[in-house]
């Protein structure tokens, strides 16, 4: 603690301390009695499942749809494009893709260490 809240602490506690009026602990815990908490679902508890569902429903069913509309052999296109994709690839070099991941990395580290140092500048000091 500091000065001022040691100065605060040491006025709290000069002031005299009334005693409680009869019956007070008796009124509170009845009041606090009357209120009991029931279990109660509100609209969210039910929209929300509702429209996962009704989300999950809507994507499996275009989902089928789209198969069957496709051309059956779709799948060896996707292969072929991949792997024509690869074979054009065999001949570039490889140093373009290490320094964009080595410059991805460096900037995912200083931007950890910008918001490190920004956004908790009342961090515990070690004496």
């Amino acid at each position: 603690m500091d000065a001022n809240e040691l100065r605060v602490e040491a006025a709290l506690a000069s002031y005299p301390v009334f005693p409680l009026p009869p019956g007070f602990k008796r009124r509170v815990m009845a009041e606090i009695g009357k209120d009991e908490a029931r279990f109660q679902l509100d609209f969210l508890d039910f929209a929300l499942p509702a429209f996962l569902w009704l989300f999950c429903a809507i994507s499996v069913l275009i989902l089928v749809w789209m198969l069957n509309a496709l051309d059956p052999l779709w799948f060896v296109h996707v292969q072929l494009v991949i792997r024509s994709l690869e074979i054009r690839l065999i001949g570039f070099p490889y140093w373009p893709a290490v320094v964009f991941s080595v410059f991805g990395l460096a900037t995912i580290f200083l931007s950890t260490l910008i918001a490190f140092f920004t956004l908790a500048p009342n961090r515990v000091e070690l004496r």
